[in-house]
């Protein structure tokens, strides 16, 4: 009691993973259940990832603590793993998915072509992750940013969803790009707990629409760009969706003014 006292007053966010069978803190654990002997277990679950905090901090509220973002399948909490932050995707008690190993397998797996937050560690409930800061894209982009920094980034997750699409790798949710998109220093598309091997990918053209043909930030990027023709737009990803090559894929770049 004495360590969590002195710690709750060093940083009141910090809390030690020893500590997280106390209330407000463990109801992070088994979202929305609190039954004490699935906490435990919880809590020795976390221990084996070598977890020492969990800094409870962030844009999502649950109950009487914040965190990083709360979804049907899991919570999301930073932490700390020998002195560098983490991400913690915690599954809910009441998710529909049987564990978290599937997510993991799929994130080791765009990993691989330096997609996504980069995975530490992984287990039935819990996935350790890179922690990324930055800015959902609607935030990030109704900062102003620059034309050419805003061409940037957006020129880095088009070839993002590229790469997905050519490897047959479906995020799923990219209809609702400001859910699944952080943008900071990089460009990370985050959250594959909805992501297929075995459905016909949609990630380059649903971004797109987006970002330019229905999505909240499409008029002003539409105007920024100068992109007035949405009907040959749209027939150009017509015909990407039928042939996912890197020819159409320059195509698209070009019609949107990206290749400059």
């Amino acid at each position: 009691m004495k360590e969590f006292l002195n710690l709750y007053k060093t940083n009141r966010f910090l809390i030690s993973v020893n500590n997280l069978n106390k209330t407000p803190y463990n109801s992070v654990l088994i979202y929305p259940d609190n039954n004490s002997r699935r906490i435990r277990n919880r809590i020795l679950e976390l221990k084996k990832h070598n977890v020492e905090y969990l800094e409870f901090s962030g844009p999502t509220r649950l109950g009487n603590i914040q965190i990083l973002g709360k979804g049907t399948s899991a919570v999301v909490v930073k932490g700390k793993l020998r002195d560098k932050n983490v991400a913690l995707k915690i599954q809910r008690y009441d998710s529909r998915r049987p564990s978290s190993l599937r997510e993991s397998k799929i994130l080791l797996h765009v990993n691989k072509f330096s997609i996504g937050p980069e995975i530490y560690s992984s287990s039935k409930n819990i996935i350790v992750m890179e922690y990324v800061s930055g800015k959902t894209f609607n935030n990030w982009f109704n900062l102003k940013h620059d034309k050419r920094i805003i061409r940037s980034r957006l020129v880095s997750l088009l070839k993002q969803c590229y790469v997905l699409d050519s490897n047959g790798i479906d995020h799923g949710e990219l209809s609702n790009l400001n859910k699944h998109v952080i943008i900071g220093r990089t460009v990370k598309i985050i959250d594959f707990e909805s992501a297929s091997v075995n459905r016909k990918t949609a990630n380059l053209t649903q971004t797109i629409q987006y970002l330019f043909v229905g999505g909240p930030p499409s008029k002003d990027l539409s105007k920024l760009f100068g992109i007035e023709d949405k009907k040959s737009l749209l027939l150009l990803l017509r015909k990407y969706k039928i042939n996912q090559n890197h020819k159409i894929f320059q195509e698209l770049l070009k019609k949107l003014k990206l290749n400059q």
